[in-house]
């Protein structure tokens, strides 16, 4: 159980949220991870929130970032999806606020981000730390 003190605001001002469509993300993310299983032989185990509704994201752009983060997760032997709606969170884009969807890539073992090479134009925030990374999606409906 989380407990926060206050709401926490993302601003991004430079979120793109043009060209987007209505899309399943877990449809997305079993998609990476079946790519990714082709290439390398990791046990991926998945945690999804099963109440998170289609919602509108760039697709192209999503799976092309999964596709990176899973390489980088390449020689790692347990990997964890969790794709889960942040609560008391929430972003603002054009003066509308919107929840968060977060989805974090783990392992048990460090891993370098740095050959990441991710757009600035992104429809979404991404944070790392030594053993996950976690893109944060608004939840436009």
């Amino acid at each position: 159980m989380k407990l926060y003190k206050s709401a926490m605001v993302k601003k991004e001002s430079k979120l793109n949220i043009k060209n987007i469509n209505t899309t399943n993300i877990f449809t997305l993310v079993d998609l990476a991870i079946s790519t990714s299983k082709i290439k390398n032989n990791i046990n991926f185990t998945k945690n999804y929130d099963p109440s998170i509704p289609e919602f509108k994201l760039d697709a192209s752009s999503f799976i092309k970032t999964l596709n990176q983060v899973f390489d980088v997760f390449k020689d790692k032997e347990n990997v964890t999806c969790s794709i889960l709606l942040k609560i008391g969170e929430y972003i603002k884009i054009d003066e509308k606020k919107y929840s968060l969807i977060s989805v974090e890539i783990s392992s048990n073992e460090k891993s370098d981000f740095s050959s990441l090479n991710i757009k600035e134009t992104n429809s979404f925030i991404i944070t790392t730390d030594e053993t996950r990374i976690t893109l944060d999606l608004p939840l436009i409906l």
